[in-house]
């Protein structure tokens, strides 16, 4: 007979009885949410091998930057020359992108204006994907890296962050010593009054919360922003940006001669 593990109680927090059914799908989800982490967690590993890999596997990344905005993407063969694929109007080249199709991986970044705050003139990403599992930490690095040659840094889409994103920037936050963290403001200006160069859109990261279930409701006058607000804004990944101060990948791709910029 299999052994039940015992994470829930029969009743819930109003003294209320649960049925098993209902328990045995909140263990599943816990036990599932648990293993996806985990993966997370080994892919985000897999970071500091990956120009080892790229060079062996004789990979290439090919870049296309516009100035304000620019898209990475990962191929397992030479782009240069190759055919430009289906015209992405995303892409920083728009309708005229010479990508070709069949990419392994993609990050892209841009510059928003003022319309999202001044966010200390970081890009912010768009958009980033990838066909292959345990790349998308290089493509991370590269696109942190370049954003910082630009003479800014990269921040977390101010939308919409996915759990995979989440974890990738929580991993910088509290695990790579090459990275630098940069606190950022809100758009009421509360963390620095009278520096208007930090204030960044953080609604939805204020929405969301940090891990523990911590979240702050501005339209919600019992819980001022200090400290409940003012919590998350210091303690959440998102709400940072973040700046490359390790040793560079894109000249070690370039040495090689992987970089190909279309």
């Amino acid at each position: 007979m299999r052994k039940e593990q015992e994470i829930f109680t029969q009743v819930n927090v109003q003294n209320v009885p649960v049925s098993a059914g209902i328990l045995d799908k909140l263990e599943q989800e816990v036990m599932n949410e648990s293993v996806f982490r985990e993966y997370i967690r080994e892919l985000l590993t897999e970071a500091a091998q990956g120009l080892t890999e790229f060079e062996k596997r004789g990979y290439y990344i090919a870049i296309e930057d516009s100035g304000d905005a620019f898209e990475i993407k990962l191929y397992d063969f030479d782009p240069e020359g190759s055919d430009p694929g289906t015209p992405q109007v995303t892409s920083p080249g728009g309708t005229e992108s010479k990508f070709p199709d069949k990419a392994l991986g993609l990050i892209s970044a841009a510059k928003f204006g003022t319309g999202l705050g001044l966010c200390l003139d970081a890009f912010q990403i768009t958009w980033s994907s990838v066909e292959e599992s345990g790349w998308g930490p290089l493509l991370y690095d590269l696109a942190m890296e370049l954003a910082t040659n630009k003479g800014s840094g990269l921040i977390s889409d101010r939308a919409s962050v996915s759990y995979e994103a989440n974890d990738v920037w929580e991993y910088y936050l509290a695990n790579r010593g090459d990275v630098e963290p940069v606190q950022l403001d809100d758009m009421e200006d509360r963390l620095t009054p009278g520096d208007y160069d930090d204030n960044c859109e953080q609604t939805r990261h204020y929405e969301t919360g940090i891990k523990g279930g911590t979240f702050w409701d501005e339209d919600n006058s019992e819980t001022p922003w200090d400290p409940y607000g003012k919590d998350v804004l210091l303690k959440s990944p998102l709400t940072k940006m973040y700046r490359w101060k390790g040793s560079s990948n894109i000249a070690a791709i370039k040495s090689v001669g992987r970089w190909v910029e279309l």
